[in-house]
């Protein structure tokens, strides 16, 4: 087992997951790491997802099933394709937050923005 230099604690295991836009998926980890991708029934209804659930179980070999608890869960995302306009949302949301940020550390004396949209 690895252990941190620092709190000597053991180091968690990294899995790098990516989602390609046509819904292609790369799973990046150590040797020692299996991994193993399931996909969920489509379902439209309450009923239908619980059936979709319980079907997606039943498909799954055991030592993964006992994986498969709301605990275990560590990280959820979508496969939907990353748009440039997202992209350009996000760059454009840091920046707002660098200057808020930047004006909540500047001393009172100085000129107060008002900010207007």
């Amino acid at each position: 087992m690895i252990y941190s230099n620092k709190t000597q604690q053991p180091l968690r295991q990294a899995v790098l997951v990516l989602s390609h836009a046509d819904g292609f998926l790369e799973v990046f980890a150590e040797r020692h790491i299996d991994v193993h991708l399931a996909r969920v029934p489509v379902a439209y209804t309450l009923e239908g997802e619980q059936i979709a659930d319980d079907l997606l179980e039943l498909m799954l070999l055991p030592r993964y099933r006992d994986l498969y608890r709301a605990d275990r869960l560590r990280k959820t995302g979508t496969t939907r394709p990353l748009l440039p306009s997202v992209l350009a949302q996000v760059k454009t949301t840091r920046e707002v937050f660098n200057v808020l940020n930047n004006l909540a550390t500047q001393p009172a004396e100085e000129e107060v923005v008002t900010w207007m949209l």
